[in-house]
């Protein structure tokens, strides 16, 4: 463990918040495509088409355009963006595969401040969170 310092404890909650505000852009983007595509074929029985979904690779290329033009998504880091989407592709994934179950589907919730509590950075080797003098051995931040 860690402890942190005033500031350190600030940015970290600037961060999450960050992260829970895209989470939740991802989930509106979602469903404002479902819902264009509802209202344009409508009595349709058909399943929602895949393709009309926005991969994780599409989505890692709008935020990086959105980094380039917003200067306060500029201040988050791209390895905790990508987690962040990488965390919302697991959630459709998991949504998609409980309807193709038949249990219930729980569409996936919006998520607030509180209810973000971690950050995520794929591929993530030791060197990016060491303890100083502690070798490679993972530590957490509480």
């Amino acid at each position: 463990t860690a402890k942190l310092s005033p500031a350190q404890h600030r940015r970290l909650d600037e961060i999450l918040g960050w992260s829970a505000e895209m989470y939740n852009a991802c989930l509106e983007s979602w469903k404002g495509s479902y819902a264009w595509w509802r209202e344009h074929n409508p009595g349709v029985d058909a399943k929602f088409p895949r393709d009309r979904n926005l991969s994780r690779y599409d989505l890692m290329r709008m935020f990086t355009q959105v980094r380039g033009e917003d200067d306060r998504w500029a201040g988050l880091d791209t390895k905790v963006g990508r987690g962040v989407i990488c965390r919302f592709d697991r959630t459709r994934k998991a949504f998609y595969d409980r309807c193709n179950t038949a249990r219930k589907a729980g569409f996936p919730r919006f998520k607030s401040r509180r209810r973000w509590p971690s950050i995520e950075i794929p591929n993530a080797s030791a060197s990016m969170v060491r303890a100083p003098g502690e070798g490679g051995r993972w530590w957490r931040l509480r």
